[in-house]
């Protein structure tokens, strides 16, 4: 056994270790629908089937209903995890690696992109194994998109935040997250058509859907996260992207993502492209004509950025577009003040500077609305007005698979199905999300600025359990279908597919609540939700993570509930205090000097607005928040505080 563990473990260090030395020169191919670029994406077929086949020896070598089974296993991974610890070789240097790696001195692939997310709680595989989370009787758990149709419909309510909370959050959460899904040598899997693969984890439709069975549509494909790219027992995923706030999804998440988006030309710019009106745009895609996006016929082509994911919505691609005109400004106020810096100087540099003000933002006006003062103080999360941070290097600041599988994704309940453009008397065009998936040509249109302004100007959904069918029924709805998929029950699957605990387990683990009946959720949720809860699971413990925190009383002075508060609470901890970058830090090769820091401290989103769109005059100086003619004020941008650069001059 330990000879085969050896073997399969080689296999996955070496193709780990290769890819990590690799740097394409290349332009990497642009797959604008979530999918990998071709080299990253054989590197991960590689592995996967490496793993896989550990995973079938160690399930037909010992009997999973064993009563030792849970010794057996742990007695594997102590086995293997020498043999699958691959040496990663370290530099020092200011600057961060492409892939995250060596942020950690001794632990150098904590945060590392491509890498095992963590979790709170261990998982809850049917098998104990890999096979998706059941009901603790051993029956299924209920359909999902029965669920989401039940409990999750639409309504329309509104919080007392802009839209652009939402739009930060997503910006954000490609920048730490994204699990890929199975990858097949033979094309797409396609779960709805008997493919056998047992990566499928397709939903069923019922013939009493309230949507979908107009349309006779009975099954939504759902493939499987790819298993995490070291042995381990239980499975455990991937997150593909450095975990660390550092705008990989500016730059991207390995060398040979980040290569193809810079210029090259001493400058340490990124590529652009150009609007109608001759203004910085994303560069295109490198791959039009099989991008899943582009609409070649018609010349609109779509673009590239450090995140795949950078098409999915305009009002996302606008995000993307104003943080590399800020790269570009940044490099240009650097080379009048440095003019002997080269090209790599100039790039880490500005780089280094886009991945502070992410920082900032986040810590600053996102985090405080999100989970309320209470747990910013618990968890020592404010943004300091004077002093220093001290690194951990005890914590490892990678994903929590609670936090990206189920917590993070309460954005998704704020989301309006009806985006707005707004021009600078504020009269509103509004358009459909679900008309407007990879729908990213408007830009091409000058429109940034209405697109911006649609954003701070109008309020986003309130969060709560329901969540507007534009995500729920037509989630990347092509432009000739009259359907989508359901992102909600997704959610869901994607919570029993990584075996994430039901939702009592985690009152347990943040609370130390002991929940064994359904009217004991009274404190937490309306009785009407837990009601619900009981018609549809056998038992409490049955509830998923992912609904059960949607449906949750929000907190007083926050916009979730109490268990979506702590697991992110937990996870912004470990990102500031694990990461040996982050911008407030000392005494680190790679802080920031004191006069640096303090004009950092000066970044705000509306800042980051004024100096990157094409022409916005005013702005409320707290974007994410209403407007208030008292507290948070129209004013114009040339009144809001800039950084001085002369803190770098050198």
């Amino acid at each position: 056994m330990v000879r085969l563990n050896s073997l399969l473990c080689s296999l996955i260090a070496l193709l780990i270790e290769i890819n990590r030395n690799s740097i394409d020169a290349d332009r990497p191919s642009y797959n604008g629908r979530h999918q990998l670029r071709p080299k990253n994406r054989e590197l991960l077929m590689d592995i996967q089937e490496a793993q896989l086949e550990f995973e079938k020896y160690i399930e037909k070598r010992y009997d999973t209903n064993d009563s030792n089974e849970v010794q057996v296993q742990i007695q594997i991974r102590r086995q293997v995890n020498n043999q699958c610890d691959v040496s990663v070789r370290c530099v020092e240097s200011k600057y961060r690696t492409a892939d995250g790696s060596c942020n950690n001195k001794q632990n150098p692939k904590w945060g590392k992109s491509m890498e095992c997310s963590q979790r709170l709680l261990p998982p809850d595989y049917s098998d104990r194994m890999t096979r998706p989370r059941a009901s603790l009787s051993g029956r299924p758990l209920p359909n999902a998109r029965h669920i989401s149709s039940q409990l999750h419909f639409q309504r329309e309510v509104y919080g007392d935040y802009t839209h652009i909370l939402m739009q930060w959050g997503q910006f954000l959460d490609h920048d730490m997250s994204f699990v890929p899904t199975f990858q097949s040598r033979q094309g797409v899997i396609d779960c709805c058509e008997g493919s056998g693969s047992e990566n499928c984890f397709a939903i069923p439709i019922r013939n009493d859907d309230p949507f979908y069975s107009r349309f006779g549509r009975t099954c939504m494909g759902f493939v499987r996260s790819a298993p995490c790219l070291t042995c381990n027992v239980p499975r455990q995923q991937i997150n593909q992207l450095t975990s660390f706030i550092d705008a990989s999804n500016v730059y991207g998440n390995m060398a040979n993502e980040t290569i193809p988006l810079r210029r090259m030309d001493g400058t340490g710019k990124l590529r652009t492209s150009k609007s109608n009106r001759g203004n910085d745009l994303l560069p295109p895609s490198s791959d039009p004509q099989n991008d899943q996006c582009s609409d070649v016929e018609n010349n609109n082509i779509c673009f590239e950025a450090g995140d795949n994911r950078v098409n999915q919505l305009p009002a996302l691609t606008a995000m993307h577009t104003l943080f590399l005109r800020e790269h570009n400004r940044i490099c240009n106020r650097l080379k009048i003040l440095n003019p002997h810096w080269g090209e790599e100087r100039l790039f880490q540099e500005a780089r280094r500077i886009v991945g502070a003000e992410m920082q900032m933002i986040t810590y600053n006006e996102f985090v405080p609305l999100v989970i309320g003062a209470k747990n910013m103080n618990a968890f020592h999360l404010w943004i300091r007005r004077s002093g220093r941070t001290t690194y951990d290097p005890n914590l490892n600041p990678s994903i929590i698979n609670e936090f990206s599988a189920a917590a993070f994704r309460f954005g998704h309940s704020t989301v309006n199905g009806l985006f707005h453009l707004m021009d600078e008397r504020g009269q509103t065009r509004p358009y459909l999300l679900r008309e407007n998936y990879f729908n990213p040509f408007v830009l091409y249109n000058d429109d940034i600025d209405l697109i911006i302004r649609g954003l701070i100007g109008v309020r986003g959904h309130l969060f709560d359990r329901y969540v507007t069918d534009d995500v729920r029924n037509h989630l990347y709805k092509s432009r000739e279908d009259r359907f989508g998929s359901d992102l909600i029950a997704f959610n869901i699957q994607r919570g029993r597919d990584h075996g994430i605990p039901g939702y009592v387990f985690y009152l347990r683990y943040c609370f130390n609540e002991q929940i064994t009946e359904f009217a004991q959720l009274d404190a937490y949720m309306p009785r009407e939700q837990w009601t619900h809860y009981s018609q549809l699971y056998e038992r409490v413990e049955d509830i998923d993570l992912y609904s059960g925190g949607l449906s949750e009383y929000k907190l007083p002075d926050a916009i979730v509930g109490p268990t979506f508060a702590c697991i992110i609470s937990k996870q912004f901890y470990r990102l500031k205090f694990g990461d040996r970058f982050w911008f407030e830090h000392g005494d680190q090769i790679g802080s920031f000097t004191e006069g640096q820091l303090r004009e950092l401290r000066k970044v705000t989103l509306a800042n980051i607005i004024c100096r990157n769109g094409d022409n916005f005059p005013e702005v409320h100086p707290r974007v994410m928040q209403v407007d208030n003619s008292n507290s948070n004020p129209v004013v114009s941008c040339s009144s809001i505080k800039e950084m001085n650069f002369n803190a770098w001059k050198e």
